[in-house]
């Protein structure tokens, strides 16, 4: 802009706070972008918890169902304990809902996940529990060692 004169004084635009508000406006759409990542958990390392063995009171009486997921992200189940592929798992968790009965939805899930096991294998595995009728589930994981 041309600066007007009027005389011998002359006006001129503050851009002061049209800069100040920009400058705000770059620094809030940079926070949200960096928070926005961290609530959908882009490159957030997930760990398993650590905590004491001790079971709770609320399993004592209760027969909960225990499952193990091998490195190859095989359902290890039943007595003797077997590694199934996934159409004999999801046999093998059909015939445990009609055992349980209308006590499927009640009953705990005791998952033993082998440390090499990725999260999609045990997702898969649980998925197909859950299509069943089982909601309840429990990651076993190991005591912290002093």
């Amino acid at each position: 802009m041309r600066p007007w004169r009027r005389g011998r004084e002359s006006i001129e635009p503050n851009l002061m706070p049209l800069l100040d508000v920009v400058l705000q406006l770059i620094v809030f759409f940079l926070m949200l972008v960096h928070f926005g990542t961290q609530l959908e958990g882009a490159g957030l390392v997930s760990r398993l918890p650590v905590v004491s063995a001790a079971r709770s009171e609320s399993m004592e009486g209760a027969r909960p169902v225990v499952v193990g997921i091998d490195a190859e992200g095989r359902l290890v189940a039943g007595e003797p304990a077997v590694a199934m592929e996934p159409a004999e798992a999801e046999r093998w968790w059909a015939e445990e809902a009609n055992r349980r009965g209308a006590g499927v939805e009640a009953s705990l899930v005791l998952v033993r996940g082998d440390r090499g096991t990725t999260y999609g294998a045990l997702r898969r595995v649980l998925a197909v529990a859950q299509r069943q009728g089982f909601v309840r589930f429990s990651l076993v994981v190991e005591r912290e060692r002093p």
